[in-house]
């Protein structure tokens, strides 16, 4: 639903049936045209049904996905780094509609609070300190879906195809703006360049993930994986000398986590005798499931020394 006047038209205009639309605050809930609310019995049994979810979210007995739509939710948010519109996420601009069929609530989306001139800087995923933001991305399921949709917006042949599929209407409005505003041009330039932000960060997510030899303390080779990063790591393989190993397929590195993998238990004693290339294959299902990313693991120059321990 995108925001332009709040009330019954829109609401159905968007294939919706009429519920309440409402700012969450600290105060409560704050429903628009609560007279009309009052005089409806339907509206007022959906008011003391929220009323009721909603203090339970605040008090963390009820999980986010009994009160969030999360398909609505991931897509508004990937859609409002794309556009780079976070400003529609401030506290005062937060303008919710509650369904009555799913009883989930949905966002209204602000289409001013796009900044084209404004260069990106962040994702929707960093504003931790967001309450409500945060408590959906405490859920492992909305994290995935969020990465989909940003996964989807940031495709070279998303901006190109949604233009071309509403290029009539778009041409329709530009002539009628054309009159007043013979000079007026809009480019899609800015998302273009929004695009190439989304996915240097979908990549650089990889970068929170560490990894070093050392030795451990029953003097064996170990190779320390540290995540640096909240989005959840899995170790797939390792490849030494060019002979490969396959993980245990649960060996999962949660945020801030940090695991070892024992080389003594997966290579015999000739191929530790000598190494000389050492990789790593690991992937951020909760990102991508079928990106796979491999790190070459930096080997201490003292060789010597590792022969002694092994």
């Amino acid at each position: 639903i995108l925001e332009e006047w709040f009330d019954k038209p829109i609401i159905e205009k968007d294939g919706n049936r009429a519920g309440l639309i409402f700012r969450p605050s600290s105060d409560g809930l704050k429903v628009f045209k609560d007279n009309k609310v009052k005089k409806d019995s339907s509206l007022i049994n959906q008011l003391s049904y929220l009323n009721n979810i909603y203090n339970r979210l605040i008090k963390g007995d009820v999980e986010p996905k009994s009160f969030f739509d999360y398909n609505k939710f991931s897509k508004h948010f990937a859609y409002l780094d794309l556009l780079n519109g976070k400003h529609s996420l401030y506290p005062f601009n937060l303008i919710w509609y509650f369904n009555p069929l799913t009883k989930l609530v949905e966002p209204i989306a602000r289409e001013w609070s796009s900044r084209s001139l404004t260069e990106i800087e962040s994702l929707t995923y960093d504003l931790k300190d967001d309450m409500f933001v945060n408590k959906l991305f405490s859920d492992k399921n909305f994290v995935k879906l969020y990465f989909d949709e940003l996964q989807n917006v940031s495709s070279s042949k998303y901006v190109i195809n949604f233009f071309d599929e509403i290029k009539n209407d778009k041409d329709s409005i530009l002539n009628i703006l054309y009159k007043d505003y013979p000079y007026y041009d809009y480019s899609m330039d800015y998302l273009i360049r929004n695009q190439k932000y989304l996915n240097k960060r979908l990549n650089d997510f990889s970068n929170d993930i560490v990894i070093n030899l050392d030795i451990g303390n029953q003097n064996d080779l170990k190779i320390s994986i540290k995540n640096f990063g909240q989005l959840e790591c899995q170790i797939h393989s390792l490849e030494l000398n060019g002979k490969v190993k396959k993980v245990d397929n649960n060996f999962i590195l949660e945020g801030d986590g940090e695991k070892h993998l024992i080389l003594n238990d997966l290579y015999e004693f000739e191929d530790l005798s000598n190494i000389e290339d050492l990789f790593i294959k690991y992937s951020l299902p909760q990102i991508n499931e079928l990106k796979v990313y491999v790190k070459k693991i930096l080997i201490p120059n003292n060789n010597i020394f590792f022969k002694n321990h092994i």
